[in-house]
């Protein structure tokens, strides 16, 4: 079940979170899915990494998640670019307790300066453990569940903004 917060709330949360995710050895996803629809996700690997993710526009269609202005935003932030086949969402990785650190000033950059949501803007957070179908090498598994969610996610965002 979703939780709403403000984007104040969120952001003030945030280090507590992924500090959490991070030390917790399950896969954990957390999405924070704004009005718009547009989103932030973070999923933790059984290491201790921890990834960030912001929406993009591969596999939204004609719908246009972000401007050519945003996605320059986050080239400049040093947000992995989008790969249709392997990473579909802006990206960035923290092993370290100082990337965790950068994580959080980035996270909220994209929120705040890239996304463009005030303080007060509602944000639906869910969280919830991936648990692997199958017990094989557990983090490529995680992330090859994790990829179908959110892609099916994102279908449901283009009936959802086509009206359908």
């Amino acid at each position: 079940m979703p939780t709403v917060v403000t984007v104040e709330e969120l952001l003030g949360q945030l280090p507590n979170l992924l500090e959490g995710m991070s030390r917790d050895r399950r896969c954990l996803v957390s999405v924070f899915e704004f009005p718009d629809h547009r989103y932030v996700q973070c999923w933790s690997g059984a290491n201790g990494s921890v990834v960030a993710e912001v929406i993009s526009n591969v596999n939204v269609g004609e719908w246009k998640a972000l401007t050519k202005e945003q996605e320059t935003a986050l080239l400049a932030q040093r947000w992995s670019v989008p790969v249709q086949s392997t990473s579909p969402n802006w990206s960035k990785l923290a092993i370290s307790n100082e990337e965790l650190v950068s994580m959080v000033g980035a996270i909220s950059l994209a929120i705040t300066g890239v996304l463009e949501k005030s303080l007060g803007t509602p944000v639906r957070v869910h969280t919830f453990e991936l648990r692997p179908q199958k017990v094989h090498s557990s983090e490529e598994s995680a992330v090859e569940q994790s990829r179908h969610y959110f892609q099916r996610s994102l279908e449901d965002l283009e009936r959802s903004a086509s009206g359908a």
